[in-house]
């Protein structure tokens, strides 16, 4: 280092760091021993996904354990099977139902799902939790809708399909 006449950056990786005390001790070390004209960068990785999802919990005080089971270990794309009704009400309003099942079973996924809903002239998007196997989502409208499609913009990782 005390050789060294350009740069004054050092970049060191620290590899299978799962918890985080290596790069932290790293880094302990370095303030003691790096002159201050110099630059350091620390990169830590591992592939500890337990490791990840403690961090990414502890970070935002939140439980991601349902994302991590879904996108992480139990990767796979959903595939969903849809179909839809619309019921005119006694206020004349329409109660539209959209009735939504997940192929597989066991591994139930958790998405937002884009519901649009087509009228003669425009369409809305409502963006609507499925959190089950199968479930309804139901609507309340003013009109009578045209059609209600499912993720029209396609941007959710998922197998979508009406049913016949």
């Amino acid at each position: 280092m005390a050789r060294r006449t350009g740069a004054r950056n050092l970049r060191i990786w620290s590899a299978a760091c799962s918890s985080g005390q290596e790069p932290y001790t790293i880094s302990m070390v370095l303030g003691d021993i790096v002159p201050a004209a110099w630059n350091y960068e620390i990169v830590a990785t591992d592939i500890s996904t337990e490791m990840l999802l403690s961090a990414v919990n502890k970070a935002t005080g939140a439980d991601y354990g349902y994302f991590f089971d879904q996108w992480i270990w139990d990767v796979g794309i959903p595939s969903f099977r849809y179909s839809w009704r619309s019921e005119r009400q006694a206020d004349g309003k329409y109660l539209i139902t959209v009735h939504i099942a997940q192929a597989d079973k066991n591994h139930v996924k958790r998405v937002l799902m884009p519901v649009h809903i087509h009228f003669k002239d425009k369409t809305i998007p409502q963006y609507k939790p499925v959190v089950q196997q199968e479930q309804d989502i139901k609507i309340l409208s003013p009109t009578e809708p045209k059609d209600v499609t499912l993720d029209d913009d396609h941007t959710l990782l998922a197998d979508i399909s009406k049913a016949s």
